[in-house]
């Protein structure tokens, strides 16, 4: 049993998924650096924090102000890690 599941993604954008209690992760794709290097970031929110998940333009506008004002949403990102445990979880 998977203990999240995919239910949104854009290629190269994002990708959201819904953990077993409602939350969601949401995984972006974010260039840093001189060579403009992708990296991902992951940030946990509690189920009602994200309210349309399956509306693309909320997602975009979503995404828009985590770029824009990263430091608000610092403290939701977690390790990729964390997720990992979610998807290998066996009880």
């Amino acid at each position: 049993m998977n203990y999240i599941n995919r239910i949104s993604f854009n290629p190269w954008y994002y990708t959201l998924y819904q953990i077993i209690d409602g939350g969601f992760v949401l995984k972006m794709i974010f260039s840093e650096g001189v060579y403009k290097v992708d990296i991902e970031r992951y940030f946990l929110f509690a189920a009602d924090e994200i309210v349309r998940p399956l509306d693309a333009e909320y997602m975009k506008v979503l995404l828009e102000s985590i770029r824009c004002d990263y430091a608000r949403f610092q403290s939701q990102e977690i390790t990729k890690e964390s997720v990992s445990d979610w998807f290998c979880y066996c009880g």
